[in-house]
């Protein structure tokens, strides 16, 4: 009997010849299978003893033989069979049959096979962010011990020449090497204030029906190794738009305010933002969302008759806990702007912070027409010593 198996486990396809002692039989054309090399064919006799052992020379129900290539009895090269046995005078020498042994009653051929290995590369990408020296933490999982940093956490920039960051380097992506055909892996991203987009290529896969692009995939969503596969985390920061409003003490708002600032990550500038009020509508903070962040806002004009701010004024914009809105709280110097001065839209999502004067005396730090104030006195003390000066001049006179 001759059995040719492209066996997954202990599932094989059988072929049974039956021929007489020392009577060849053709090897045939090496058999083919999706992810594995073929290597050879190994002998497997009836007496094999351990868990290959069976009545009739083949595994056992619930058995599977675990062959590799020392099990070759006929090693597969070069699209020829030679023979693999360092016993024989014949070891190397090409074959094209076999024979059933004297010995034996039966063998049964089992093809040997090697799975293939393929690259996975995780590449990061931060389209829109002026800072692309941040760095991103991602987690694999899935990967078999035997890939190096299967199971370790990783960091990535956006930058595309890689970044050092706090005294360390992170690169712009990451391979993995080795990885078997039929690995089932996940890569994982700590997202923060960002939206992640995820994709993936195929390429190589022995199905062509495999090879894909712009595969798109969940964050953290598991891809199965057909091939060599490239996996590229796109960020976006969320965005919501902002405005920034100068109000009088009733409430009113003032025009002609203007603002300038930064969002600042890492201790980087991210991104500037600029913004101007000709009319009662004061300031809208560009034309369009800006990004979740810490910004630092400097009044840069005030409104006519009024100073502008003395501190900067520092916006925080970020997720809440639920994950279902958007924070927004303002500081000027070490005071907290008052949440009823913080309002958001619930149709357009505008978040307006309304920068007023401190109730009671309008002091021209805050924005208030207390000039005038100062511009009387000043007047005042103008004329005092004028005065003073004319006296003194006429004592001298009459000396």
């Amino acid at each position: 009997n001759y059995a040719a198996g492209n066996e997954e486990r202990h599932n094989s396809s059988r072929q049974d010849e039956n021929i007489s002692v020392n009577e060849t039989v053709e090897i045939g054309t090496a058999p083919t299978r999706d992810g594995y090399t073929f290597l050879g064919w190994a002998r497997i006799p009836k007496t094999t003893s351990g868990s290959a052992a069976g009545t009739d020379g083949n595994p056992p129900t619930g058995k599977v033989l675990e062959l590799n290539a020392n099990d070759l009895y006929l090693k597969y090269e070069n699209g020829e069979f030679k023979l693999n046995d360092s016993s024989s005078a014949d070891n190397g020498k090409t074959v094209t049959k076999v024979a059933a042994d004297e010995k034996q009653d039966y063998h049964d051929m089992y093809a040997v096979w090697d799975k293939k290995k393929y690259t996975v590369t995780v590449i990061k990408e931060t389209p829109g962010v002026t800072h692309q020296n941040i760095p991103f933490q991602f987690t694999p999982a899935g990967f078999p011990d035997s890939v190096e940093t299967g199971s370790s956490a990783f960091k990535l920039v956006g930058n595309p020449s890689g970044a050092e960051v706090d005294d360390e380097f992170y690169p712009h992506s990451k391979v993995f090497e080795n990885v078997p055909y039929g690995t089932q892996f996940t890569i994982t991203e700590t997202v923060g204030d960002y939206i992640v987009s995820v994709k993936y290529d195929c390429t190589d896969a022995d199905d062509e029906t495999k090879n894909v692009n712009n595969q798109e995939t969940e964050n953290g969503g598991q891809i199965t190794v057909d091939g060599n596969i490239t996996v590229t985390f796109t960020n976006t920061l969320k965005e919501v738009p902002l405005k920034v409003v100068k109000i009088d003490q009733s409430g009113k708002p003032l025009a002609g305010a203007s603002f300038e600032g930064d969002r600042i990550e890492g201790g980087s500038i991210t991104t500037s933002i600029t913004g101007s009020g000709d009319d009662a509508e004061a300031v809208i903070i560009n034309d369009e969302a800006v990004p979740l962040g810490v910004y630092t806002i400097t009044e840069t004009e005030a409104p006519a008759g009024y100073l502008p701010l003395e501190g900067d004024i520092v916006i925080t914009i970020a997720d809440n806990a639920a994950g279902t809105d958007i924070d927004v709280s303002a500081m000027i110097g070490e005071t907290e702007i008052d949440v009823r001065h913080i309002k958001r839209d619930p149709d357009t999502g505008l978040r307006t912070i309304e920068i007023m004067n401190t109730a009671g005396v309008e002091l021209p730090s805050t924005g208030g027409p207390g000039t005038r104030l100062i511009y009387l006195t000043g007047s005042m003390l103008m004329a005092l010593a004028l005065a003073g000066l004319l006296l003194v001049r006429r004592r001298n006179t009459k000396m």
